[in-house]
């Protein structure tokens, strides 16, 4: 019986780790390879951070809008 070498184990977890953190759905499809699973885990990061980038754009012009709103008010 083989063991997987310590890069193998390595990127396993660092993938695995990333998918726990972000909603990638269910994991019914694996990506096999390092360089996959490479990929996969920035694909993720990116998702994550262009969904927060966005939600970021939006408040701030909604409380620009409403502190604006506040001072003509008075």
């Amino acid at each position: 019986m083989a063991f997987p070498s310590d890069a193998d184990l390595w990127s396993a977890s660092i993938y695995f780790s990333l998918v726990t953190l972000t909603p990638l759905g269910y994991g019914d499809i694996l990506p096999v390879s390092a360089v996959a699973r490479i990929s996969a885990g920035f694909e993720a990061v990116s998702g994550v951070l262009y969904i927060a980038i966005m939600i970021g754009s939006i408040v701030g012009t909604y409380r620009q809008e409403l502190v604006s709103g506040s001072s003509t008010k008075n």
